[in-house]
């Protein structure tokens, strides 16, 4: 998916529809990437609600192999 190794940052303008445009980003960064591929990919996102609206649009989008979505509530990390 990327030539170089580390973590990526993306952004997207103001009113943009986050999780149809991550959805969308995500298919066509992996155009040319065999099925499985996706499985490895893993989206932390910041809400339940989010997760959700992010799986809705992938239904959407159509049968595929869904990226990682941990549930935000559980990988919380304890405050100090």
């Amino acid at each position: 998916m990327f030539d170089t190794p580390g973590p990526r940052l993306f952004a997207l303008p103001p009113g943009a529809d986050f999780p149809q445009q991550l959805v969308t980003g995500l298919i066509d960064r992996m155009a040319g990437q065999p099925p499985e591929a996706m499985a490895w990919v893993e989206v932390y996102l910041n809400t339940a609600r989010m997760r959700s609206r992010v799986t809705e649009a992938f239904y959407a989008a159509g049968s595929r192999l869904l990226p990682r979505l941990p549930d935000p509530v559980r990988h919380r990390r304890p405050l100090p």
